[in-house]
């Protein structure tokens, strides 16, 4: 029986390790992409538009997967993890205005009942919400760019991203504290 106890354990530790590792390497991929967003921006090498915004929905997709792993992993934060993740389609379909207003400017946080003004902006549950809304705004600036070849949706999808770039090493620190 102890052994068999002992088995179970090593293999649950395995197990936490293997997704920390793996949790780890989204964030490193999430912030790899990012930069080669903004790098290709800045260097004028956007002409392949789709894989940009096809990059836009892949970073909402790791950062989606840290929003849910956060959710349940902090109870206090999970009404706010749960409107980013129900929202998020929607976040790349509106405006380029909206997700300023609803979620840079608190819209739809105070709609919902969350004290905005007393969020501390480098919380981990706010920098995954802005994982996900930088690049949803950085994908309607590039389908704006795409249709328009309008260079100042360039600036806003450098703008966009250099801003969650500059959180990541919070999130590093949150992921490395709480062992992901």
């Amino acid at each position: 029986m102890k052994r068999i106890i002992c088995v179970l354990s090593v293999t649950c530790v395995l197990v936490f390790a293997m997704v920390s590792a793996s949790m780890a390497g989204h964030v490193e991929d999430y912030e790899r992409i990012a930069k080669e967003t903004v790098q290709a921006i800045i260097s004028g090498s956007v002409s392949n538009v789709d894989k940009l915004i096809a990059n836009q929905e892949h970073l909402m997709e790791i950062a989606l997967e840290e929003c849910q792993e956060h959710q349940e992993e902090t109870p206090k934060d999970a009404k706010l993890m749960d409107l980013v993740i129900n929202n998020a389609s929607r976040m790349k379909t509106s405006s380029l205005e909206k997700p300023e207003e609803d979620w840079h400017d608190g819209g739809v946080l105070t709609a919902n009942g969350i004290d905005f003004d007393a969020m501390d902006p480098l919380a981990p549950a706010t920098i995954f919400m802005h994982m996900v809304v930088h690049p949803a705004s950085a994908y309607i600036a590039l389908k704006d760019y795409k249709s328009s070849k309008d260079e100042e949706m360039l600036d806003v999808v450098k703008d966009e991203l250099s801003e969650v770039i500059s959180h990541m090493k919070h999130v590093r620190e949150h992921l490395k504290s709480h062992d992901h």
